[in-house]
Order: structure tokens, then C-alpha cells, then sequence
């Protein structure tokens, strides 16, 4: 999949939690997408359940990485 026809650039819930004060903005994009692609399988894991939807398989291999920005937010003790 070719990430400019998935992703919004600038992603606009980015743009709008660096504007807004106590909202976290936490940018998962490169976990499943390169600068130019997204591809439909990483490390045997499907990443789409359909066109603009990640599998819950895949996102449950995020959640590591997630906790870690939410711990490195002072959201998690």
C-alpha cells in the first residue's frame, strides 16, 4: 500500500494535540508504515482489517511500544 494514498500528512490529531495543552500526541505511523509504503503483513502479522483499519493481532504487537510513550509521558506509573 503506498502510505500517501492511507495516511493524512500532516496528520491532522497530531497537529491538533501539539496546538492543544494537556492533549498527548502519540505518532504510531512508523510501526507500520515506511516513508513511501504500508505494507499489508509485518513479521507475519496482517496489519489491515480492511482499507483504513488495523487488525487487533496487529495492534496487541503495538502495545509495548504504546506503553512505553504513555509511561514517557507521565501518563503511566
Amino acid at each position: 500500500r503506498v502510505r500517501a494514498e492511507v495516511l493524512t500528512e500532516p496528520d491532522p490529531f497530531l497537529a491538533a494535540a501539539d496546538e492543544t495543552p494537556d492533549i498527548y500526541g502519540i505518532d504510531m505511523h512508523p510501526y507500520y508504515c515506511t516513508k513511501s509504503s504500508c505494507p499489508v503483513v509485518i513479521g507475519g502479522v496482517v496489519v489491515y482489517a480492511d482499507t483504513n483499519h488495523l487488525t487487533a493481532t496487529y495492534v496487541s504487537t503495538l502495545a509495548p511500544i504504546l506503553e512505553r510513550e504513555l509511561r514517557r509521558f507521565g501518563l503511566l506509573e
